[in-house]
């Protein structure tokens, strides 16, 4: 009897120590998720870069992709930070490498393709809201101007509700617009930026050259779009500490041409889509000749499942540094 019950106490004990365990389990879990879900919307503080980095806030192109957001790259030192392109989901980018929607002040605009300006008016008004209290800057080519007038007029209904309503600072649903059709450059912040217009392609393209100063050097960021007019990109990203590219993988549409799996008019626009983009090896050759140091890739075509494929092409051509980037990945010196 005393034994049966010995073993129903060791039962209980055990069944009540297994019922701690996981109601503890449960509730760290829980705190867990609602610890993430307070970070994803706490105020963050403008970033501080102690050293130039580059942030690729956004590595897809121009197709949709649920795990890549649209091409955005982000160009930090000090509390400048300075965004080139602005694609798809790019506040939601910013957030996700822990820089607040409204610290960008600037966008460069490497030309007006969609991919390029479709998130343009969720930076403006997110930024609003946080809130920002100045026009949010656009530098871009000829027709930056028709765009965003035409995104303000889109919005103007919404952007005068909230004003009303939430008095916010209307200027800060503004954009102020410079365009170039030439070769320019400022100070913006702790940079020096050279834009260098692109001769020859089928579309007006702008090539931009971030020059920052680190301790007793200065750094270099080249970030281009395109990679026609090869002779004067190549003089303009001459060594380079870093450069921007995209490329598409030759082996991979190689492949998919040969396989058959399209259907024609799809096989017409790959080749088409094609005659625009770099390829790899194109790309690298383009660093190469540059004398660029490290070669960061973003929208990649095919986006990379394994990396060693696309490094073997590449490596053909470049002999630097190569980093096949993903969503809020951190490059620095």
């Amino acid at each position: 009897m005393a034994a049966k019950r010995s073993l129903s106490l060791r039962s209980g004990f055990l069944g009540f120590m297994i019922a701690f365990m996981l109601a503890g389990w449960f509730l760290y879990f829980q705190g867990k998720v609602a610890f993430e879900r307070a970070e994803q919307v706490r105020y963050l503080e403008v970033r501080n870069f102690e050293e130039l980095t580059v942030v690729t806030i956004g590595t897809a192109g121009s197709s949709e992709n649920p795990s890549r957001r649209g091409p955005a790259v982000a160009v930090g030192l000090g509390e400048t930070l300075l965004l080139v392109d602005a694609g798809r989901a790019v506040s939601e980018g910013l957030r996700n490498a822990w820089i607040p929607v409204q610290q960008p002040d600037t966008v460069y605009l490497t030309s007006l393709l969609p991919e390029n300006t479709v998130g343009l008016d969720d930076l403006l008004l997110t930024g609003w809201r946080a809130p920002r209290e100045n026009p949010l800057r656009v530098v871009g080519p000829k027709g930056t101007r028709a765009l965003a007038e035409n995104l303000i007029a889109a919005h103007r209904l919404g952007i005068a509700m909230e004003s009303l309503m939430l008095e916010f600072p209307a200027i800060g649903a503004t954009f102020e617009i410079v365009e170039i059709d030439d070769d320019w450059s400022e100070q913006r912040g702790d940079f020096h930026v050279q834009a260098l217009a692109l001769q020859g392609g089928p579309y007006t393209a702008l090539a931009y050259r971030f020059s920052g100063t680190q301790g007793d050097k200065t750094l270099d960021v080249v970030v281009s779009s395109a990679h026609w007019d090869r002779a004067r990109l190549v003089e303009f990203s001459r060594r380079a500490w870093a450069m921007v590219l995209q490329g598409y993988s030759e082996r991979s549409v190689e492949a998919a041409l040969v396989a058959d799996t399209n259907t024609p008019a799809e096989q017409e626009q790959l080749k088409r889509s094609l005659e625009y983009r770099p390829s790899l090896s194109a790309s690298a050759g383009l660093a190469q000749d540059a004398g660029v140091y490290k070669l960061i890739f973003v929208r990649l075509s095919p986006p990379p499942i394994f990396d060693r494929p696309l490094l073997q092409e590449i490596k053909q051509e470049f002999t630097g540094v190569v980093v096949l980037a993903e969503d809020g990945e951190e490059i620095t010196p």
